[in-house]
């Protein structure tokens, strides 16, 4: 789909006037980051893991949630660690039980089955860690949906302690405590921290009391160093930050750029051999590295089988172990490729034919062969998709129907729903949806066609009972996707940090990008336009021609080479010396000992 490019504003003279000691360019980045003064900048550039993480004890639960916990740890009281099956979840869980098993703690570990319990708490797993003596379960990237469970939980004798970041509910669980950064009246200043994000802010906060207390009646195995243990719990907040698409700003910023360094030589054998299996190497990670090769073998253990055997690897101490996970790990990465690919056609299929449900047909007309006009609500005439796309194939593992809903939003810029059915017959799917259409607050309007539900406003999970309460359920979330995009552009937009000429990509504007990193959500790997540049030549390279290996000139420069993944179609439309404009990231191909600066193509167009 074509998209709308956004030349971001030029730094004013003023800004431009400040650090001297960096380039122009570099300066515009930060401006269009949002940074207004010396002092953030300095701030973004150089994160100090002493000076900018906040104090654990700004959660005002903290302080009683922790001298529950010693309390505990000194009665010799069952501690549950409740995780969530997600690469946010499983981290966060083995950050809590790692902290609380080196204090001393009798901990134990729930983390529900995706498909057989679903998200959150449920009544069947209280029951079993109250039949195990657990006399205090604390939740890990869950529990704020859970009032009902937690009620339950406290009928039976147990204190629940949620950590979660996930949206407030109307109805508010009243546990023993709450550590979500959310939560009406809370005054802790990063609300942007996931799930493992928050359990390593209560682990700190463990440590730090260990650390402070006149006579520590608890050490750590091996009498290691607290300052340097919670330091070596960062691999996990790096991932667990990255995977949940945590914006890497402030407080997130240093977690994550700390954590990549202690990702590249950590400890955990685990990890190790995950990194080891997935073709990659210590000393070169990055936040790609998380988000595409590490975070979706974590993720394949829960959308396959059971995320226990992600949470066993991150728990690892012996190597043959490791490497037998690691390995379980990788093939249910590879089966949950071809599940997804599996139903990601089948789901394109009904939807460019118009069966959104066994009931409905929605799409007039079943000659689609391509996304609709930009704008949502532009000739909704023969052929056209609806504002609200849903399918639903009770064969489709309920691991990968996020996946495909997410490929799928993306494809049609639409908010898109894809169900399937467990074992027990229960509807379930998932929802991702485009910035200009909240599907948290959706379904929050739709309570009444639903079991349980929750997630954040691009992304959620939900359950019906019946296939009539889904069908009632499209019908109502079709009707407010009519109200809020039939006037909307919905074309994804391309925000361009600056405008260069092809003598400015050297390798002073690489070191001007490297900055930058760790890049991600909320601070982007910077993009820059080329315009008017000229075609010399063009060919494709990759399986299948998928991608474009183009020769470009301008005025100012000798030939020069970029990259464009996935953009071999547009072999079929240029030819020598066209003009185009070019919208490129920067950074470095290293292949056979060599270095080169890469300018990958994120988009183009002929010039305009």
């Amino acid at each position: 789909m074509e998209k709308n490019w956004v030349l971001l504003e030029n730094a004013p003279e003023d800004w431009q006037g400040q650090m001297p000691e960096v380039s122009a360019i570099l300066r515009q980045i930060l401006w269009t980051r949002g940074l207004r003064t010396k002092a953030e900048a300095e701030q973004f550039l150089h994160p100090s893991f002493e000076k900018d993480l906040h104090d654990p004890f700004l959660f005002k639960d903290m302080e009683k949630t922790v001298a529950r916990l010693f309390a505990a740890i000194e009665k010799k009281e069952k501690i549950f660690v409740y995780g969530d099956y997600d690469a946010d979840g499983v981290p966060g869980a083995a950050i809590l039980k790692t902290t609380l098993d080196a204090l001393g703690a009798v901990t134990d570990i729930y983390i529900p089955h995706r498909e057989k319990e679903g998200y959150g708490l449920n009544s069947g797993a209280i029951a079993y860690m109250a039949e195990q003596n657990g006399k205090i379960v604390i939740t890990c990237d869950c529990g704020i949906s859970n009032a009902s469970e937690v009620a339950e939980a406290r009928a039976k004798g147990i204190d629940v302690i949620i950590t979660d970041h996930h949206r407030i509910p109307e109805i508010v669980p009243k546990p023993f405590a709450i550590l979500h950064p959310l939560i009406p009246g809370e005054k802790y200043p990063n609300k942007f921290l996931t799930g493992g994000g928050v359990a390593y802010k209560l682990a700190c906060a463990l440590l730090q009391t260990a650390h402070n207390s006149p006579q520590p009646p608890l050490t750590l195995r091996g009498g290691e160093d607290l300052e340097g243990f919670e330091k070596w719990l960062l691999d996990l907040v790096a991932i667990s930050t990255v995977a949940d698409v945590g914006k890497l700003l402030d407080e997130n910023r240093t977690l994550v750029k700390y954590g990549l360094t202690v990702l590249n030589k950590t400890r955990r054998l685990g990890l190790q051999k995950l990194i080891e299996a997935a073709g990659i190497k210590l000393g070169a990670l990055d936040t790609y590295s998380i988000g595409w090769q590490i975070a979706p073998r974590i993720n394949a253990a829960g959308r396959m089988d059971h995320a226990n055997a992600a949470f066993q690897l991150l728990m690892a101490t012996d190597a043959e172990e490791a490497q037998r996970l690691a390995a379980q790990l990788n093939e249910s990465n590879v089966a949950r490729q071809k599940e997804t690919d599996r139903a990601l056609k089948e789901a394109r299929e009904q939807i460019m034919k118009g069966l959104l449900s066994p009931q409905s047909s929605p799409i007039k007309g079943e000659e689609v062969t391509q996304p609709p006009s930009h704008l949502a609500g532009e000739g909704r005439g023969e052929g056209e998709l609806p504002y609200l796309l849903a399918a639903y194939n009770p064969s489709w593992n309920p691991g990968v129907i996020g996946l495909v809903a997410g490929r799928l939003m993306e494809e049609f810029r639409r908010p898109v729903l894809i169900c399937t059915r467990n074992e027990g017959g229960k509807f379930m799917a998932s929802a991702r949806s485009i910035s200009e259409f909240n599907i948290i607050e959706a379904l929050a309007s739709s309570k009444e066609y639903l079991l349980k539900f929750g997630g954040h406003p691009k992304a959620a999970g939900f359950s019906v009972e019946s296939e009539e309460k889904w069908h009632a359920l499209i019908a109502h979330l079709q009707e407010l996707a009519h109200k809020a995009l039939h006037a909307v552009d919905v074309r994804p937009t391309l925000y361009i940090d600056a405008d260069l000429i092809l003598a400015q990509v050297d390798w002073n504007l690489v070191s001007d990008v490297q900055a930058l990193e760790p890049c991600g959500e909320g601070n982007p790997r910077p993009r820059f336009l080329i315009h008017g540049i000229t075609v010399l030549g063009f060919d494709t390279v990759g399986n299948g021609g998928k991608h474009l290996r183009l020769t470009v000139t301008d005025e100012t420069q000798k030939p020069r080479k970029m990259i464009g993944f996935n953009c071999g179609s547009w072999c079929e439309r240029l030819k020598i010396g066209d003009l185009i404009d070019v919208v490129v990231e920067v950074g470095v191909n290293e292949w056979n000992g060599n270095r080169d600066i890469e300018m990958r193509i994120v988009d183009l167009r002929f010039h305009q």
